[in-house]
């Protein structure tokens, strides 16, 4: 059952969402905003103090955290947001990843996404350190490994960065002890000016493994600057628990990729639309009804491998169209969350697979042991 924890801030009732949830020792964060109007630092020092306070009310501390997600608007943030990271964490710190998108509610410059498993901190291993930001390149916390922001050297063409991405992931699961067929749910941030790019030669082989979920967001700046590509992916060890669901998509067995997947007690879901078989667009280029559909899609997916609308833990909604459409959806995710006690990430970006899609969601749920 998800515990959700509430503070007051403004955002919850923008989205209908507490500002952390708590499920068994898992503590997730909606993306975390400000709430003064400030500069991008000033910003993110707010919320980190948020995050800290929400952390250590529910008996964890810093170094339960295996992952930080920073979302920003502002060219030109990212050295700062590296600084604040470094400030907060000691080194090592949880993996990181840092996105440049179009906006945030409410005109935001920055927010942030905090996971962490309480107690994780005594047994956790971290690959890749970064001393830089305090972040590192994986945790392993027991069966579970939190790959984040592995990209290729910027300046490198779309389809080598991609390819190095990839080859650097799988050489961080070997170091873990795994491999490709163990990664659960994958996120791959495009950047704006490649959208129309190939996709290299390593996705289809990193993928095809073990068919994980898989979102796909083209967005301002994915990491450093000069890169376009940035890849995140969460691996299980526990086969024997693994569970796989496709909706009936040609898109999803083309691109080796599951709508949901379960580990355990613990259901992924991929970055959905409101795309159903036939590749048909429902509702095309209107925002609420898009939320409406993809959530129930959602919701199915959860429900196909034994999981109750009552697990879910977690949304990410990606919407094209500004401040007004982030507006819209933030009122129909509201409608739709009521009673989850989920915490939700709400971003705008430049543009989604299709034209006519303009909202695509991420979803997890935990269901109750």
């Amino acid at each position: 059952m998800n515990n959700p924890v509430t503070t007051g801030a403004w955002a919850e009732t923008l989205l209908g969402a507490p500002s952390a949830t708590v499920s068994g020792n898992r503590i997730f964060t909606s993306g975390l905003l400000a709430r003064d109007a400030a500069s991008t630092e000033s910003q993110a020092q707010q919320i980190f103090r948020t995050g800290v306070e929400l952390l250590h009310g529910q008996g964890a501390g810093l170094s339960d955290v295996v992952r930080t997600r920073l979302f920003y608007t502002e060219e030109d943030s990212l050295e700062i947001l590296k600084m604040i990271h470094r400030v907060v964490f000691n080194s090592p710190g949880p993996v990181m990843t840092a996105i440049r998108v179009d906006c945030l509610p409410r005109d935001s410059k920055v927010a942030l996404e905090i996971e962490a498993i309480k107690g994780g901190g005594d047994a956790v291993r971290h690959i890749g350190i970064d001393a830089d930001s305090s972040s590192c390149r994986a945790i392993r916390v027991g069966d579970e490994l939190f790959g984040c922001g592995f990209q290729g050297a910027a300046g490198q063409s779309h389809d080598a960065q991609m390819d190095a991405a990839y080859a650097e992931a799988s050489a961080t699961l070997a170091e873990a002890g795994m491999v490709e067929a163990d990664v659960a749910s994958t996120r791959h941030y495009y950047a704006y000016s490649v959208r129309d790019e190939t996709d290299g030669t390593g996705k289809n082989e990193f993928m095809g493994h073990g068919e994980p979920t898989s979102a796909g967001i083209c967005v301002h700046e994915p990491g450093v600057p000069g890169g376009t590509f940035s890849l995140e992916f969460e691996a299980v060890t526990d086969s024997e628990s693994r569970n796989t669901f496709r909706t009936g998509r040609t898109f999803e067995v083309e691109n080796n990729y599951s709508r949901a997947v379960r580990v355990g007690d613990v259901i992924y879901v991929a970055g959905t639309t409101s795309i159903i078989p036939d590749e048909v667009i429902q509702h095309p280029g209107e925002v609420g009804p898009q939320v409406d559909d993809t959530l129930a899609i959602i919701r199915d997916a959860i429900e196909q491998l034994g999981g109750a609308w009552t697990d879910l833990v977690r949304t990410r909604t990606y919407v094209v169209g500004g401040l007004p459409a982030l507006d819209e959806a933030s009122a129909r995710l509201k409608a739709n969350l009521v009673g989850t006690g989920s915490v939700a990430t709400l971003m705008g970006v430049p543009v989604l697979g299709r034209p006519e899609v303009v909202v695509e969601i991420e979803a997890t749920a935990v269901l109750e042991k």
